[in-house]
This record gives structure tokens, sequence and C-alpha cells, in this order.
């Protein structure tokens, strides 16, 4: 035993009772892994595939810009970019996923470059390129926030793992145990109470057998 126990009925009705609730946990326990792992392996497929649209999309930003380039010149992409950059702003929410807390992120982007501030036309290999790199930005943020999920998710089964093995591993076989041991006691107390009682009924009844 790991621990004394009080070997009393009452005793043994607590026991049991826990013993089922460590039981029914270990169950409840052992199926929110399960739907954990669903949502990992969810996710996971998600970032990758978000790896892949941000790769190209990279690419494709990247190919525009040397098309801008080219079109009105390095330096004067760089003064409209400092001169009249778009306004971007990132909000930062908080959602629940299965009792995980997760963000939610909000990229709003408004405005482009302002191509007429440098008294130049407009430039649809320009336009291209922030098109293509607003959209670049949005894919990265979306993958920060897998990234940010999937780690949760993985801390989050971890952790409910751990749960699973001490229930499993050492409170319900700790229950069993003193379950059992008061069960024992209790049959060698009646078993001792019964030769007891048989052993007095039998004096009574010499007695009664001399009177």
């Amino acid at each position: 035993m790991s621990q004394p126990v009080k070997a009393t009925r009452a005793e043994l009705r607590t026991k049991k009772e826990l013993l089922n609730l460590a039981k029914r946990g270990k169950e409840l326990l052992k199926e929110k892994m399960d739907a954990l792992l669903i949502q990992f392996h969810g996710y996971l497929n998600r970032i990758r595939n978000m790896a892949m649209d941000t790769i190209m999309t990279y690419s494709v930003a990247r190919k525009r810009a040397r098309q801008a380039r080219t079109d009105i010149g390095i330096y004067t992409l760089r003064a409209a970019s400092v001169i009249s950059p778009p306004r971007v702003e990132l909000k930062a929410q908080e959602a629940n996923l299965m009792g995980v807390r997760v963000p939610r992120f909000v990229l709003d982007i408004r405005g482009t470059l302002n191509l007429e501030a440098l008294m130049i036309g407009p430039s649809p290999a320009v336009d291209e390129t922030a098109k293509e790199y607003s959209k670049l930005l949005k894919q990265m943020i979306a993958f920060a926030e897998l990234y940010i999920v999937l780690r949760a998710l993985a801390e989050e089964l971890r952790r409910t793992r751990r749960r699973v093995n001490a229930l499993e591993h050492i409170l319900i076989p700790r229950l069993e145990e003193q379950v059992k041991f008061i069960k024992m006691y209790l049959e060698e107390r009646e078993r001792e109470d019964f030769v007891r009682l048989k052993y007095i009924k039998s004096r009574f009844e010499k007695m009664n057998d001399r009177y």
C-alpha cells in the first residue's frame, strides 16, 4: 500500500466512487486527445499548403518588383514607398479552440503607392507589385497564426497525455490497490466475526446442555 487507508465500508464506497470517476475521466481525456490530434493534423496540412502558397507568392512578387524597377527605376520606387506608403493595421484577437486559447489576426491594408506625389503617372507594374506584396503580407500573417495555433495544440496534447498517464499509471492503480485492500480486510474481519459468533454459540449450547 502506498498510503494508509481506513478499512471501513464507508471508505470502500468512497474509493469505488473515486475509482469510477478516475476511469471516466481517463476515457474523456482520451477522447479529447483524439479530437486534438485530428485538429493538429488538420492545421499541419494547412500550414504546409500555406507555406507552399507563400513561397509561390514571394516568387511572383519579386518578379513584379523587378518589372517595376525597370519601369520607373529603383530610386523612384523607393521614394514612392517612403513618401506615400499604404496604411497597414494588424489587430490581434483571441479565440477558443477545444479549450485552447489561440490567436486570430486581422490584417487591414489601405491605400497603395501614390506615384502622383512624385509627378509620375500610373504604372501597371507598380500596381501589380503592390498587389502581390500585399497578398504576400496577408499570407505571412496567416502562416504565423497557423504556426502559433499548431504550437498551442501540440502543448495541449502534451498536457492531456500527461494527465492520461497520471490517471492510468498512478491514480487508478493506487485506487484499485486501496479498494482491494479494504475488501480483503473486511472479508477477513467477517470471517473472524463468523468464527467468533460460532464459538460463542457453541459455548452457549454446551452451557444449555449442562443445565
